[in-house]
């Protein structure tokens, strides 16, 4: 009687290895759009940077000019002066200015909003 319920269990267990190496298991759901996850708040300054490109160029057509205030948008109007004080600085790269020059952001504006009078050159390297 022993050996026959050992007998029987050890064959279930084989049973059941066999069904493993020969029946793989079920693929896992396919996962969810890149853009519903929470790692694209947290994705490289790279994207961040044209993410705000786009808002200003959404912001033109939206409205016809670049002139964003704080009561606009606050972030993005603190965004566009790091942008022209990086430039100032020397510290924006050509190709990111060459992106800014694209949706006509207008460099010459001090932070109140009004134009200034003259062109700032950047500093030499």
């Amino acid at each position: 009687p022993d050996t026959a319920f050992s007998l029987a269990r050890v064959l279930k267990t084989f049973i059941e290895e066999e069904a493993q190496v020969f029946d793989p298991p079920p693929p896992s759901p396919p996962h969810p759009p890149a853009s519903s996850t929470p790692a694209e708040k947290r994705r490289g300054p790279k994207d961040h940077f044209y993410r705000r490109v786009e808002a200003l160029r959404a912001f033109r057509e939206h409205h016809g000019h670049l002139n964003i205030r704080d009561r606009d948008d606050a972030k993005l109007a603190r965004w566009m002066r790091r942008m022209r004080t990086q430039r100032r600085d020397g510290a924006l790269s050509d190709k990111r200015v060459a992106a800014l020059d694209e949706v006509g952001f207008d460099w010459n504006v001090r932070a109140n909003g009004r134009p200034r009078m003259y062109v700032a050159q950047p500093k030499p390297l």
